[in-house]
């Protein structure tokens, strides 16, 4: 009887609550993430520390797009998700229920937070789930090989035969051949297997295709009690024993080999020991018919046999002077061939003395040549350098023209605006003047109605304001005319200098294009003159290059002449030496029928 854990005589409402209330205090203490209060499920995640998974959250390419998106780095448009791929428009279609907490990011929901898994935890967890099923797969297989097998394992060193698989169609065939092998190594079920005796590959089979030999040959061979390691087998000895030696009955050759060891399960040792019967028939009589068909077929007459023995010694004759023929003209076709090989030779050797001294040649005038482009090249390097020197010298006075110029402006404005302002303060004192008439009115008006009595003041007055109109009258005098003075220097003093600066503007322009006109000029004949000069190089080198192909050519045609002759003479030597062997060969023939005759006659004779 199986009793029920404590838990789940509980309520499952008491559990969850129980279950939430140990999550806060674990998230107080430790700062994890609450539990939920759905039923344990066995999870496929892997198990990975906080900080690592913040970290493959933030190098997996899908979220680092969906991070820029939720922090507000890109905006989120149809277009922008268009160009996204599946994987990240799915997560930012969910951007707003994802939340982040301890540096990781999470999705929530209704019941529980989901977290964000990195594509390569999905691949290491698939590879994983994908090895279980292979390995599983593995097994089954292994199985049903297995089924068809005897599950006793066989130790190393150990006689075995292998299964007959005969070619094409042989129904009646042994099950097992009968060459024995022993097992080198093994692994599981599967073995490494060496031939027994003699040699041969080594193969790897299963244990289905193996027979043990070790119960077939137990106590088979009392004689042999020496065991003999496993290996090479020679045979020490062969005994011969003849049970009868009549002529006219058939006789028995007995061969024995000598014992072959193998080991058992408990270590004992194994011997196998056979012999071999040879029959054969009588060989005498065969022998004697045999003897007289020769004799039948080569009788001939001793006229024959002279006749065939001068023709013979014709032929001798006559190829002994062929012979000699031969060697003599192969001797003087030889001392002629030599004579040429020779002569080829020193043409050869003058033609590449020459062929050396033009290239020599042409080396020192390219070096030659090489030397003087360069010391152009250095004189118009310098040339340049002189060039940028001026130029940068033409800047930099262009520069304190543009500073000077900016000063001038500069003072210019200065006094258009102490003009204006000094403008300003006579505008203010003809205020004043037009004020002081008004006055002038009122008094005079005053005047009229005062009478006679205040004339005399008022004639006072107008006295001392006509005083004070003409002081003021001369101070604006003057200060027209100081100004009119200023201004005129001023107005006097730039225009010297604006055309001090526009002469020495023109100048530098002028120098500049002189001295870009001897540039291009300098440059332009620098380079017709390299150009004339490369020309007139190249032309040399390719007359030359021409000449060079033209003697190689016709260096190669003599060549392929000379290789010709050559093979035409390996050829007429080698017929000379196919008939030179076909004469030996009937003369050898000859000879066998001249001693076979012989030996007829001979056996004739005897007779």
């Amino acid at each position: 009887m199986i009793l029920k854990s404590p838990s789940s005589l509980l309520p499952s409402d008491l559990t969850c609550a129980i279950q939430n209330q140990i999550a806060a205090v674990l998230e107080k203490q430790i700062g994890t993430s609450p539990l939920s209060c759905l039923p344990i499920i066995a999870s496929t995640i892997p198990t990975v520390q906080p900080e690592e998974m913040s970290k493959l959250q933030k190098s997996d390419p899908h979220i680092k797009r969906l991070l820029l998106y939720w922090k507000g780095e890109e905006i989120v448009t149809r277009r922008q998700l268009s160009r996204e791929s599946k994987e990240v428009r799915r997560l930012v279609n969910n951007i707003k229920t994802l939340k982040e907490k301890d540096g990781i990011i999470y999705r929530e929901t209704k019941d529980n937070r989901q977290l964000l898994l990195p594509s390569t935890l999905k691949q290491r967890e698939a590879f994983e789930l994908a090895m279980e099923e292979t390995e599983q797969k593995a097994l089954k297989r292994q199985q049903k090989l297995n089924v068809k097998i005897d599950n006793k394992e066989l130790p190393i060193g150990c006689r075995i035969f292998l299964r007959n698989h005969p070619k094409g169609r042989a129904k009646i065939q042994d099950a097992w051949n009968d060459k024995p092998y022993r097992i080198m190594d093994k692994k599981d079920n599967m073995y490494n297997v060496e031939p027994l005796i003699g040699r041969g590959e080594s193969k790897h089979v299963h244990r289905r295709e193996i027979l043990d030999a070790r119960y077939l040959v137990r106590n088979r061979n009392p004689n042999f009690d020496r065991p003999q390691p496993c290996g090479r087998v020679v045979n020490e000895r062969s005994e011969i024993v003849d049970r009868q030696d009549s002529d006219d009955e058939d006789f028995v050759i007995l061969l024995q080999q000598p014992p072959v060891t193998t080991y058992d399960e408990n270590g004992t040792k194994e011997t196998l020991a056979r012999t071999i019967e040879i029959r054969h028939k009588q060989i005498k009589e065969a022998r004697n018919i045999e003897l007289q068909e020769k004799i039948e077929k080569y009788e001939i007459d001793i006229v024959e046999k002279e006749r065939i023995i001068g023709m013979f010694k014709q032929l001798n004759e006559e190829e002994k002077k062929l012979r000699e023929q031969k060697e003599l003209s192969f001797k003087r076709k030889k001392e002629e061939f030599d004579k040429e090989l020779f002569e080829l030779k020193e043409i050869l050797e003058g033609k590449e003395r020459s062929f050396r001294r033009k290239n020599e040649q042409l080396i020192a005038e390219t070096e030659e040549k090489e030397k003087k482009l360069r010391d152009t090249y250095n004189q118009m390097s310098e040339e340049e350098k002189i060039l940028r020197k001026r130029e940068l010298s033409f800047k930099q006075t262009k520069e304190e023209f543009y500073i000077e110029v900016c000063r001038l402006k500069q003072i210019q404005e200065d006094k258009e605006r102490s003009f204006r302002r000094k403008n300003d303060q006579l505008v203010a004192e003809r205020e004043k003047e037009k004020k002081l008439k008004d006055i002038y009115k009122q008094m005079s008006e005053e005047e009229k109605i005062l009478g006679e009595e205040k004339e005399l003041s008022f004639k006072r007055k107008k006295e001392e304001f006509d005083i004070e109109v003409s002081r003021l009258k001369q101070i604006q005098e003057e200060n027209e005319k100081s100004f009119r003075r200023n201004t005129d220097q001023l107005i006097a003093e730039r225009e010297e200098k604006e055309r001090k600066l526009l002469d020495e503007y023109n100048q530098i322009v002028e120098e500049e294009k002189i001295l870009r006109e001897e540039k291009e000029l300098s440059l332009k004949q620098i380079h017709e003159a390299k150009e004339r000069s490369f020309r007139r190089n190249t032309n040399k080198l390719i007359a030359e290059r021409e000449e060079k192909e033209k003697e190689i050519v016709e260096e190669k045609r003599l060549r392929e002449e000379k290789e010709k002759e050559i093979v035409e003479e390996k050829r007429l030597r080698e017929e000379r030496e196919k008939e030179n062997y076909l004469l030996q060969q009937e003369k050898s023939a000859l000879e066998k029928e001249n001693k076979t005759l012989i030996q007829k006659s001979k056996v004739c004779v005897v007779s």
